[in-house]
């Protein structure tokens, strides 16, 4: 068993209904998705675990380039426009817990 302080999740879902692909949306020559990981990558210590929480291989392809895992896809049924974000978050925990990892 492993026990991590901190699972720091950076949810991007594919869906964006208002604003079409935002998380792959260029600023300044950088998708939007970038500036958060280099934030998420200055919050990690050594007892905290970072992952990019997404629906879209598209998204988890730019996590990867980021440096940033994405152990798994999130299923559809939890990525929707009403989703609520403690279902991905359990979601991920139960991923972890089965990888006797805990938080």
């Amino acid at each position: 068993m492993i026990k991590k302080k901190f699972l720091i999740l950076i949810p991007a879902r594919s869906g964006s209904s208002k604003l079409k692909n935002k998380n792959i949306k260029l600023i300044n020559k950088r998708p939007l998705l970038y500036y958060t990981c280099k934030f998420a990558k200055k919050l990690k210590g050594k007892n905290s675990t970072v992952i990019g929480c997404t629906d879209s291989k598209k998204i988890s392809k730019l996590f990867n380039k980021f440096d940033i895992q994405t152990p798994f896809l999130r299923p559809k049924k939890i990525s929707k426009k009403f989703s609520l974000d403690i279902e991905f978050v359990n979601y991920s925990l139960k991923f972890f817990a089965n990888k006797k990892t805990f938080f």
